[in-house]
């Protein structure tokens, strides 16, 4: 039998120094990477702040001068052009500095727009049109988006147009549905503007079916989205059973965000919350993060359900918030709105 020797004292210690060092080693890597990262999150934070402040200026800058010509949607998109363009010419191919995450966009930055669309809708115009909108913004949306997908599809069977799938419908359907969402955005600023004196009646329409036209046009993109399957034939598609699921969605959709509108108006009235008026308003905020998140949750459109949230809120929660909340709660969405 052959005899192994006790690693001695000195051994020992020097394995322990050993491995402390490799251990420090790594923590310094993971340090200086952890620090690369916060500098790289921090850069991206400054040119988003930066590119936030020129949009704002320039809106200012049009409205202060009345710049009828230059829509500020319009005068965004000029910012943004110019930004990438810099960026393109700075950094070239290398733009991961640039790239926005779509859930931060839908689950945070989304909700508040939506929200404040209904909060702060007038209501009396709405309804009293509420058939000829739902006929343009319903109707019309989807009208648009089987005309548009079909032409799309077609001229993809007579090979007019490549890479779009020739042998199913659905494909050039969501091609349908995501271009069928207009902004009006700058038809609006333009009648709005009291100079203009613009007929309220024609006002109210197009600013209901542009509210309604956004929310249909996703709910439609997520209901062709859900059946679309490459390896299926135009056969195996249905158009009854895609229509069907639509109605369905939008219908829960709209229960979901009454509901929950209806509960927390009566949450509201039946307590003392217009003691705190900090608390209300930051009730009232994740109430609207709680509908959209709900919806979504379940399969539902969250926009829709946010829509009619709002519209709920506003109509029977109004009278339950204090003065300074219901200040407060209106400026701040019409600020995370802007």
């Amino acid at each position: 039998m052959t005899s192994t020797s006790a690693p001695t004292i000195s051994q020992l210690f020097e394995s322990s120094n050993t491995s402390i060092i490799i251990n420090i080693t790594e923590s310094f890597i993971k340090a200086e990477k952890v620090e690369e990262e916060h500098e790289f999150d921090a850069e991206a934070a400054f040119i988003l702040n930066l590119t936030i402040i020129a949009c704002l200026l320039l809106a200012y800058t049009i409205r202060r001068f009345r710049i009828y010509s230059l829509p500020e949607s319009a005068g965004a998109l000029l910012v943004g052009v110019v930004v990438g363009g810099c960026a393109r010419l700075a950094v070239g191919d290398n733009l991961e500095l640039f790239e926005f995450s779509p859930e931060v966009f839908f689950f945070f930055l989304l909700p508040p727009i939506i929200f404040e669309a209904g909060y702060s809708l007038d209501r009396k115009g709405f309804f009293e049109n509420i058939g000829a909108i739902t006929l343009y913004a319903m109707l019309g949306t989807i009208i648009s988006t089987f005309v548009v997908g079909y032409i799309c599809f077609f001229a993809a069977k007579i090979g007019l147009v490549k890479n779009i799938d020739s042998d199913n419908p659905i494909e050039a359907l969501i091609f349908g549905a995501l271009i069928s969402a207009v902004d009006p955005v700058a038809t609006l600023s333009i009648m709005g503007n009291e100079d203009l004196n613009v007929d309220p009646l024609l006002y109210s329409l197009v600013f209901g079916e542009s509210v309604l036209n956004d929310a249909i046009a996703i709910s439609l993109f997520k209901t062709f989205f859900q059946f679309y399957n490459p390896e299926k034939s135009n056969s195996d598609t249905s158009v009854i059973a895609i229509i069907i699921s639509f109605v369905f969605v939008s219908g829960c959709s709209i229960l979901v965000g009454v509901g929950l509108g209806l509960g927390a108006s009566w949450l509201f009235k039946h307590t003392e919350l217009k003691q705190y008026p900090k608390l209300e308003t930051s009730l009232v905020l994740c109430f609207c993060y709680l509908c959209y998140a709900t919806a979504e949750a379940i399969g539902l459109s969250g926009i829709m359900a946010l829509f009619f949230n709002g519209i709920v809120l506003s109509h029977y929660n109004a009278y339950n918030l204090s003065i300074v909340a219901h200040v407060a709660t209106e400026q701040v969405f019409s600020t995370f709105a802007t």
